[in-house]
């Protein structure tokens, strides 16, 4: 009976260790199974017990654990020889029944003599699984046990005599049977270990080969047979894949430290032929009753498909890792508390940093101005709750201060709890498109104000025309010494400045005339910087930088370069008046690429780049993009219209240029002012060639015709002082039927242009069917349709700009009629 009880107990003390040395195998390399490593261990074990019928007649092996509810239950995971259901019934664990394998659930190992889960009476081994809290049990009914020994008692009591050589007898006849039985429970072990998927390799203390399934002889390439016996070294040939070198058996370790012990990664198998396999390994100790290691375990198995979707996921990693790294838009993820914990290279460059260290761990909010930085900090937890936000505008200060605007986009990643991860957003710089929006805006509102002016100019001249011109009539009739003379001065003054204001209105709005021709502009510029040299404090002084500039050529109006000049100077010296300082002019030749031209609203080619710079308190950036803004002034009440910077725009504009400025408070400003380079031969200088005086000619007969009964009052009457004979009208249709009859009689016609009915232009042209060489003056408070082109084509002798002063109509009056003398 002892002897059936070591064998119980070695059997049983196998199959536990057995056991365990596959569940760590799976916990290593089948933590993927569906349900975990366990259910994987458990699958295989079911898989080999379906091979397994018991031992001897009642013989089996029992399998349970511990489950822990309102009642603790022993819950079997093997079918049962006894209950072939494939889900044995639990067992309170309080009850007598199921004695060995509470045992063994308790941590005991042994021999115990109790009721099995049946409630029959048996002789079992029980054997704990720490690792697994399990228990498994070998068993045999009692009964099994004691019927051949009660047998020989009987024989004994009527064979007294010859109990030594009889009961000899019956322990070899009757003790063979339990022997075999054992023997048979070996063979059992042996079929279970041959359905283990993976390979298993048992050795002694010494490293001798003891056991071996087939998966393991596939694998090695070595029979059992041949094996058997052999150093493990010897047959479980192991190396470095990375390296060729011989790797440890991990073996050794589980006998120096009676633990479990798996191979490193990327580990090969030597088969017998010489071929490489990639594996997956680990070793656990044989313990005997006492605990004592009796052996070692080996388990493994090929992970050469497995390593092969390794490396695919690695190289697929890699391939994402580079795309994620050079993707053109900057990208970044923020941890919990808002703090950078990836970025790619287009958000270094966009930020400013060379390298991610320089911005790891930084929190998002240092990257902002400091009035976003409170806002970053109450909006990113309600961001991290609602899981995305998009199309979020703002400002980001570079790593060298400069800031910059971006478009934000962003989404949160979470575990399988539903709690947050991390951020990943993305970020575009959108600095360019809102400088170009801004001056888009800035083109579009000086558009519009430049239409208010044109509509209201022609009505506003007809009105101060009548002003100016009555009162100079009023002034010429009373002597100096007349004491309403010097209240007809002071509105003859302020006439004059409302004239100069229309003026300038038109002049920004383009809708004023205005001549181009082709011009040097490196003697304007040193013309210009003469007279204002001449106007300025000596405390400001002038630097003109326009070495290898003589030929630079422009299409301009020469008196409006020349004012654009002056404004931007006067402006300069006004803010240095009382500080003193200097202003930089210079010019040189830039030619803009598609790119750099799109930035600044112009088409590419080559430009004449006038730069003014001044050393002054700066323009505050609150101001900036108010600047060019019609009566938009800084200057103190009566020191400025706020047209001066208006008109110079409107003067580029005209041009097919552009202004850019740059400022810095106490630092200075600088206008920097685009023109197209124009390739033309013909050139005209700056200077105006002043009109030859004429004597004056006979008197005329002039055919006035002009809408506005009042301007026609006015002009008449100032004609009139000249000696002319005028014949007035304020219907242009009643006009032209008047010269039908009267053609030859005409000397000159004056007509106003925007007329109904009939335009001054459209009365001209009839007029010169009948009479080719008729001298003509046409007046316009505003007409986009008068070029100086159709005023050439038409052959008219001048154009003059309402309000029109007394002298200026008498000099155009001279010209036409010279001319046509």
């Amino acid at each position: 009976m002892d002897e059936q009880k070591a064998r119980l107990q070695e059997i049983v003390m196998n199959q536990a260790r057995f056991i365990e040395a596959v569940y760590r195998f799976d916990s290593m390399y089948n933590s993927d199974y569906p349900d975990g490593n366990e259910a994987a261990t458990i699958s295989q074990i079911k898989e080999a017990h379906e091979n397994f019928a018991g031992f001897g007649d009642t013989g089996e092996f029992t399998l349970a654990r511990k489950l822990i509810g309102q009642t603790a239950q022993i819950d079997f995971i093997l079918r049962h020889r006894h209950n072939q259901s494939d889900k044995p019934p639990p067992i309170p664990y309080s009850s007598n029944l199921a004695e060995p394998m509470r045992q063994a659930l308790s941590g005991i190992s042994g021999i115990t003599i109790g009721l099995d889960y049946r409630g029959e009476l048996v002789m079992a081994a029980h054997e704990p699984l720490p690792a697994l809290g399990w228990g498994v049990v070998a068993k045999l009914d009692l009964a099994e046990v004691r019927a051949p020994f009660i047998r020989i008692l009987g024989y004994w009591a009527l064979f007294a005599i010859l109990l030594v050589g009889v009961g000899t007898y019956l322990f070899y006849r009757v003790g063979s049977p339990i022997i075999r039985q054992l023997q048979a429970s070996e063979a059992d072990i042996k079929t279970t270990l041959n359905s283990i998927g993976d390979a298993v390799i048992a050795c002694d203390c010494n490293s001798f080969i003891t056991r071996m399934n087939p998966v393991a002889e596939n694998l090695t390439g070595w029979r059992l047979e041949d094996a058997m016996g052999k150093p493990l070294p010897e047959v479980f040939k192991i190396v470095s894949s990375l390296t060729g070198e011989t790797v440890a058996s991990p073996m050794e370790k589980v006998l120096q430290d009676g633990v479990i012990v798996g191979l490193a990664n990327h580990t090969d198998l030597i088969a017998r032929d010489g071929s490489r396999i990639p594996i997956a390994d680990s070793g656990a100790p044989i313990r005997g009753e006492q605990g004592q290691i009796s052996g070692v375990v080996l388990v493994f198995r090929d992970v050469t498909e497995a390593y092969e979707k390794e490396k695919q996921l690695r190289e697929s990693e890699a391939r994402f890792r580079n795309l994620y790294l050079n993707a053109p838009i900057p990208y970044q993820s923020l941890d919990s508390d808002g703090r950078l914990i990836s970025v790619n290279n287009a958000w270094l460059n966009t930020l400013g940093f060379t390298q991610f260290e320089q911005a790891e761990g930084k929190w998002f909010g240092d990257l902002l101005p400091e009035s976003y930085q409170k806002l970053f900090q109450d909006r990113f937890p309600k961001f991290k709750e609602r899981g995305e936000t998009h199309n979020v505008e703002f400002e980001m200060i570079r790593a060298d201060g400069i800031p910059i605007q971006v478009s934000f986009e962003g989404r949160v990643s979470r575990n399988n709890q539903g709690e947050f991860v991390q951020t990943h957003c993305l970020l575009t710089d959108i600095t360019e498109k809102k400088q170009m929006e801004q001056q888009l805006r800035q083109a579009q509102k000086m558009e519009a104000v430049g239409a208010l002016t044109g509509g209201i100019a022609h009505d506003f001249n007809n009105i101060l025309g009548s002003i100016i011109g009555f009162n100079e009539l009023a002034r010429e009739r009373l002597d100096d010494k007349h004491p309403v003379k010097s209240f007809l001065d002071h509105v003859h003054t302020g006439s004059l400045r409302a004239k100069e204001l229309i003026a300038q209105l038109l002049s920004f709005s383009r809708q004023s005339d205005s001549t181009k021709t082709s011009l040097l502009l490196e003697p304007l510029v040193k013309e210009t910087l003469k007279m204002i040299q001449a106007t300025i404090p000596s405390s400001i002084e002038i630097n003109p930088h326009l070495q290898g500039t003589s030929e630079l050529t422009i299409h301009a109006n020469a008196t409006e370069i020349y004012q654009t000049l002056m404004n931007l100077c006067a402006n300069a010296a006004f803010e240095m008046t009382e500080s003193g300082g200097q202003i930089d002019i210079s010019l040189e030749q830039v030619e803009l690429d598609e790119s750099q031209a799109q930035k600044k609203m112009l088409t590419s080619g080559d430009y004449v780049l006038l730069t003014v710079s001044d050393t002054g308190p700066g323009i505050p950036p609150e101001n900036l993009n108010r600047i060019f803004d019609p009566f938009f002034t800084s200057k103190p009440v009566g020191e400025g219209t706020g047209l001066g910077l208006s008109v110079v725009h409107g003067i580029v504009k005209d041009c097919a240029g552009q202004i850019d400025v740059d400022s810095k408070l106490g630092q200075g400003t600088t206008f920097r002012i685009y023109l197209p380079l124009f390739h033309d031969q013909e050139r005209e200088s700056s200077s105006e060639v002043a009109d030859e005086s004429h004597a004056s000619p006979a008197s005329a007969v002039i055919l006035l015709v002009d809408d506005e009964p009042t301007l026609v009052e006015l002009s008449q009457a100032q004609l009139q002082l000249l000696g002319h004979q005028v014949i007035a009208h304020t219907e242009s249709r009643a006009a032209l039927s008047y010269f039908q009859e009267n053609a030859t009689a005409i000397d000159l016609v004056i007509t106003d242009q925007a007329m109904p009915h009939l335009t001054g232009l459209d009365l001209i042209q009839k007029m010169r069917l009948i009479r080719p060489e008729l001298p003509v003056i046409v007046c316009t408070g505003f007409s986009q349709s008068i070029t100086p082109e159709r005023i050439r084509q038409l052959g008219i002798q001048s154009l003059l700009m309402k309000p029109i002063l007394k002298d200026d109509l008498h000099r155009a009056v001279q010209k036409a009629l010279q001319k046509e003398a």
